[in-house]
């Protein structure tokens, strides 16, 4: 990941890997990650989206692998 240490910018990473469905579900994420008003707490983190990501697409690989 480049060397990335700041969690914004990992995230962004992360979320720049996405696309189609992945990409829309985590709109919320890339929307409060870019978004730059003074001040602004995050509603998400870094390990917010990996939570939620595990959550939704790690089942869907466990039942990819199993068939």
């Amino acid at each position: 990941m480049k060397e990335l240490t700041d969690a914004d910018d990992i995230l962004k990473e992360w979320l720049g890997h996405l696309s189609g469905t992945a990409l829309a579900w985590a709109t919320p994420y890339l929307n409060d990650v870019l978004d730059t008003t003074p001040n602004q707490a995050r509603t998400f983190t870094l390990q917010n989206f990996l939570d939620a990501f595990n959550r939704t697409y790690a089942f869907e690989n466990i039942q990819d692998n199993c068939r």
